[in-house]
């Protein structure tokens, strides 16, 4: 009988070594990671084109970004945010993008102001309620621009201007330092904004330099329609 028990022991221990060694010398296929887990680098290869290289899933198993053995991320669903610079090279085909922005309501009694980077790199609109019959509104000078959002040269970014003053109140736009900044306006129109009307104003930067940046600026006003 002692022979048959240490018969079984041995024979449990070979198959516990036979299971560690098989388990030691697979492909892992799955890697189930929780808490927190630090890397110095990660790469991932699929044995096969035909698997996905990586699948993310939430807690229902739900395939949420999903990248195939060839590198195409072929899943990539729910909502993204993201901070700081997103750089894309190539073509890029979405159904829609809807553009995020927020609104800025200057509040300046002066019968002058002058937008800061934040404003006009942040806001998809902004909109003052002016002091005075005229006042002068000028752009976020082209350095601050630059430093702030707009750090490439080509870079360009659209705001709605609207002037939500009362009855004969208007606002003039203008260039914070006509040297670096240059405004232009269609053939025909202006760059006074009268009460209920509103203007959209592109930045198209045409040098982004540490020194010497330099810009366009479009005004082109709006009115309600009829």
């Amino acid at each position: 009988m002692n022979n048959i028990y240490k018969i079984l022991i041995w024979l449990s221990l070979a198959i516990a070594c036979v299971a560690l060694i098989l388990s030691l010398t697979s492909n892992v296929t799955t890697l189930p990671i929780g808490g927190v887990t630090n890397y110095d680098s990660l790469q991932l290869q699929s044995e096969v084109s035909s698997d996905n290289v990586l699948d993310i899933r939430d807690t229902s198993g739900t395939s949420k970004f999903t990248i195939d053995g060839s590198g195409n991320i072929t899943t990539w669903s729910g909502t993204v945010s993201a901070s700081g610079a997103f750089t894309l090279s190539g073509e890029l085909n979405t159904q829609r993008i809807i553009e995020g922005g927020t609104k800025t309501t200057l509040t300046a009694t002066s019968t002058a102001t002058t937008l800061t980077a934040a404003q006009v790199c942040n806001s998809a609109i902004i909109e003052w309620d002016v002091s005075g019959t005229s006042s002068t509104l000028s752009m976020a000078s082209t350095s601050l621009v630059v430093a702030d959002c707009s750090t490439q040269t080509g870079d360009s970014f659209r705001f709605l201007l609207r002037n939500i003053s009362g009855s004969g109140e208007y606002i003039t736009v203008a260039a914070d330092d006509t040297t670096s900044m240059t405004l232009r306006e269609p053939s025909g129109g202006d760059v006074i904004i009268q009460n209920a009307e509103s203007a959209f104003i592109d930045y198209y930067i045409t040098l982004a330099s540490s020194t010497d940046s330099t810009s366009d600026v479009v005004v082109t006003s709006l009115q309600e329609a009829d």
